[in-house]
């Protein structure tokens, strides 16, 4: 039998942020049972360290299989005494968490309860079945997740396991870890590729005998991380929630390093340190990340789990090469995208909503955008990328960006990306007891020949919000071809109570906190309508939204306004 030391792989999980403190003693407590193991069969490789799991677990997990189901991602299949492989499956993201195992964690959590023993018989059907490095299954982003799930589980799966389980399971991992050395940059631009780098180097780090490896794929490692990770924090696809996944990932790494002793990585120490500020920055009052470009729900103990790793609790200034703008002003927080799309090749998820902006007061998020549909939600996908998902304006129920099919240079695969606007432009300044944002974009003057240019002025206490949406042509004394329609959305959070107000033309918002808002608008019709808010991971939610409709003849106006009437006793 070989046994991981509980002692040292409790002391692990236990560091919320490990300091290299003890790290001969911890190494040395960490190989001696794979080293007395080697002298029973010698196995292809020797674990020198176990990764901490930074995500958080769910107990009932092995529930579901007791039951004969196995779920992930809102999806579940029956599998009765059986394993989840062979079977027909939901979805391809479903396939793709199936195969990348990082579920097996839940089982770690209840390990005593049969866990492990579960976990085990599921990685060796898995093995038994798939000996060939062909398919989906090895696709690099998919292997890179298992890989980096069979080493921060190594405990269940290899403590107590027979000699033959044991070496099963090293030889795959090790044939694993060869494949993607070799495959990885098949992985398409973004996260699937960095992450890709990342599980090599926790390979390298973790297993013995990896120098020629750790040779092979540090620098390239460095040079994706110094790529994707921008200098203000943000990642390149301008998703405000990817750079949660990549810490979650980098954090065990940089621990393992410090456990060998080894010189911190530059690069790594550098993305770690940009990455967890911009977290914040992107955060509203309710604690969630602002919903652009790729963002649905917010995992709040993830989010939670990596920001423990900076003690300083900062936000940064304004940030305006990132393209959203974050204006704090008393309990009001608002966040504008005020950038141009990512480039194609990583805009598979971004959403057309320049110039939309949220809003939250203490707590309690007012406006927002719709969020972005799930994997199992597909009928939603191309309907949340679109402008009128967002609080933002829109012109004849067009998009001011388009979709485009484009073609990854390394995979051949294609994705259907986001082109537009080429140009959006900003400037911030204080004006007498407010602060006020300008922001054009050009997204709809090659098609319909006029730009949007949005005006923002929030109070210095945050109590009045006033705007005004200008579209038209670029310059003074053109005119338009023909005649336009526009609307321009407000989508109200599903958490926050709307009537029309007796006054015309006003809607009163109240939230959870007995806050009253009123919002009202000159030069449209206003109209409230029926809304959906795909930003929660148990499904969609039925909400609100104003809308704001009207005809553009040469140019037009609306200037519309938000305030605070009734403060919560």
């Amino acid at each position: 039998m070989a046994r991981l030391n509980r002692r040292t792989e409790a002391q692990l999980a236990r560091s919320a942020k490990l300091k290299a403190t003890a790290p001969r003693r911890a190494l040395a407590r960490l190989a001696a049972p794979f080293r007395r193991f080697r002298s029973l069969r010698q196995p292809p490789a020797e674990l020198l360290l176990v990764p901490q799991d930074l995500r958080t677990t769910d107990g009932s997990f092995i529930d579901e299989i007791r039951a004969g189901q196995f779920g992930l991602a809102g999806q579940s299949i029956a599998i009765g005494d059986g394993t989840p492989f062979g079977i027909q499956h939901p979805s391809t993201s479903f396939k793709r968490r199936l195969h990348g195992f990082s579920w097996l964690r839940h089982l770690r959590a209840v390990r005593e309860e049969g866990g492990d023993e579960i976990g085990r018989r599921f990685v060796l059907a898995w093995i038994a079945r798939y000996r060939s490095t062909g398919g989906s299954v090895f696709a690099p982003g998919v292997e890179a997740r298992r890989i980096m799930s069979w080493l921060t589980n190594a405990a269940i799966l290899l403590e107590g396991a027979e000699a033959r389980d044991f070496e099963a399971i090293m030889r795959s991992l090790e044939m694993q870890v060869n494949h993607l050395a070799a495959s990885w940059r098949l992985a398409p631009d973004g996260p699937p590729r960095l992450g890709a780098l990342t599980a090599l180097m926790l390979a390298a780090v973790c297993l013995a005998g990896q120098d020629a490896l750790l040779k092979q794929v540090q620098g390239e490692f460095e040079r994706e991380l110094d790529r994707q990770i921008l200098p203000f924090g943000g990642h390149r696809n301008r998703n405000p929630g990817a750079g949660i996944a990549i810490l979650l990932d980098l954090l065990p790494l940089r621990q393992c390093i410090a456990m060998r002793e080894w010189e911190p990585l530059e690069a790594l120490e550098s993305a770690v340190t940009r990455l967890i500020p911009w977290l914040r920055y992107m955060r509203l009052g309710d604690g969630r990340l602002a919903r652009f470009n790729g963002m649905s729900g917010t995992p709040l103990d993830e989010l939670a789990a990596v920001l423990a790793y900076d003690d300083s609790l900062a936000i940064p200034s304004l940030v305006k090469e990132s393209g959203y703008l974050r204006l704090e002003r008393g309990a009001t927080i608002l966040i504008m995208d005020a950038g141009v799309p990512p480039p194609l090749e990583l805009s598979g998820e971004a959403h057309a909503g320049c110039l939309s902006f949220e809003l939250s007061s203490d707590r309690h998020v007012v406006f927002c955008n719709s969020g972005a549909a799930g994997a199992v939600l597909p009928e939603w996908h191309a309907i949340c990328r679109s402008t009128a998902s967002h609080s933002t304006l829109a012109v004849g129920g067009r998009s001011s960006s388009r979709l485009v099919n484009v073609r990854d240079k390394s995979t051949g695969g294609a994705i259907i990306g986001l082109a537009g606007p080429e140009k959006v432009v900003f400037d911030i300044a204080d004006n007498g007891g407010s602060t006020r944002i300008i922001a054009t974009h050009d997204g709809y003057l090659e098609r319909q020949g006029v730009v949007h240019r949005r005006t923002l002025a929030i109070s210095s206490d945050g109590t009045t919000l006033d705007g005004r949406d200008y579209l038209g042509p670029k310059h003074k004394g053109e005119r338009l071809m023909h005649d336009l329609v526009y609307d321009i959305h407000f989508h109200i959070h599903p958490n926050v109570e709307t009537r029309m107000g007796v006054e015309p033309d006003t809607v009163d918002l109240r939230l959870p906190n007995n806050e009253r808002w009123r919002f009202r608008c000159n030069g449209a019709r206003l109209s409230l309508e029926e809304s959906t808010y795909l930003a929660e991971f148990a499904g969609p939610r039925q909400t609100m939204q104003i809308v704001l409709r009207g005809d553009c003849l040469d140019s037009v106006e609306v200037d519309w306004h938000l305030e605070l009437v009734e403060a919560p006793d």
